[in-house]
């Protein structure tokens, strides 16, 4: 097997066939519309579905591979220069998804479609690849749901300062009730995050039924969308002065490394929590690390770092005012399902001609993480 597949699991023709009257499970969030019959009257694509071996059967349990059996024939493709790759229309991926360059797809004349079972597209997607009008879709909608879960957890629990208490109370209670009159609770408080993409907005709309003012900014959103859930813009540095809870959800981008620098952390109210689940290099470490080591009012909740993880002897891992996570926001165990579900959702609509309900344009693609 070479290089290029040997963190890869490639499903061909020995995926099971499921009876097609077991039911697929659908998500209550919508995500996992799948259906198990056969898309009769159509001609199925010839596929390749290909996931590393430690997310294979959360992304696509052996319901799911039962589906994609049926809508496509699964071809067994096996390393890079295996002909078979040259009759693959459909690649129905997941992480660890090869490098779509010209080498590849020299060796894929065929490829029209890829159907991603989870977020962003710029590791594998290339010029070549664009170029080619290569149409792919994205899983990114479903991983943002998790995400935005994760968050909204993180938010409420902050809000009642749960960190500094939880703390506190391992020190034996000496501090703990001094700190009561500062939590801000979840009526009347504020909450800011920066940027106000999927995942921003899934936040917005799960922080509706509480009575608390949820702010955001987002210097490329159209007004629209923030009038729609009901979120004031605002500026960036008012943001930060203002909320309670600030939860950062911004990409990984060239404009955005260190974003939340040292003047802009200094901008931090009293008792305020920082939340990062979007990229470590949108906040600028040293520069909180020291503040955290002045500000004891201060939590960070980090489930990104830059590095990930952390350097050894990086003082992140001993400041009792940071609590970090294994970028544990997105996605984990049955959570995958749902987004191998919508993968093969949106493979069905490609068969029948339908819309794409996720597909990614290459400028869309430039702004993901």
């Amino acid at each position: 097997m070479s290089a290029l597949f040997s963190n890869l699991m490639i499903l061909g023709t020995t995926a099971p066939v499921s009876d097609s009257s077991s039911p697929i499970p659908v998500a209550e969030d919508g995500f996992a519309t799948a259906r198990a019959s056969r898309t009769d009257g159509l001609a199925r694509p010839k596929a390749a579905l290909i996931v590393r071996p430690l997310h294979a059967d959360s992304v696509y349990p052996p319901t799911a591979r039962a589906r994609a059996g049926e809508l496509a024939q699964l071809l067994p493709v096996t390393e890079t220069l295996d002909p078979g790759w040259r009759d693959v229309e459909v690649v129905i991926g997941g992480w660890g998804m090869p490098v779509l360059d010209a080498d590849f797809l020299n060796r894929a004349p065929k490829l029209k479609a890829v159907f991603y079972a989870a977020g962003s597209v710029r590791g594998f997607m290339t010029d070549a690849a664009w170029e080619r009008g290569i149409v792919v879709s994205t899983a990114a909608a479903a991983n943002s749901a998790t995400t935005a879960e994760f968050c909204v957890g993180e938010i409420i629990f902050s809000l009642k300062h749960g960190w500094r208490f939880v703390r506190d109370a391992r020190a034996g209670w000496r501090t703990a009730y001094h700190y009561l009159p500062l939590v801000p609770g979840l009526v009347g408080s504020r909450v800011g995050l920066v940027s106000f993409g999927r995942v921003a907005q899934r936040v917005a709309e799960l922080l509706r039924p509480f009575a608390m003012e949820v702010v955001a900014w987002d210097p490329v959103q159209p007004r629209a969308t923030f009038d729609r859930l009901g979120v004031c813009a605002v500026e960036l540095d008012t943001l930060l002065a203002t909320s309670d809870v600030v939860s950062l959800h911004v990409p990984q981008l060239a404009q955005t490394n260190r974003l939340i620098d040292a003047r802009r952390l200094a901008l931090l109210k009293p008792g305020a929590t920082l939340i990062n689940t979007s990229r470590g290099d949108v906040l600028d470490e040293r520069a909180l690390i020291a503040l955290l080591t002045r500000r004891e009012d201060l939590t960070a909740v980090l489930d990104v770092t830059d590095p990930e993880p952390p350097a050894p002897e990086s003082p992140l891992f001993n400041l009792p005012n940071v609590v970090m996570t294994p970028h544990l926001a997105g996605s984990y165990g049955p959570e995958c399902a749902r987004m191998g579900a919508l993968a093969l959702d949106e493979l069905e609509r490609w068969i029948e001609g339908r819309p794409l309900q996720h597909a990614i344009t290459r400028e869309q693609a430039a702004m993901m993480a």
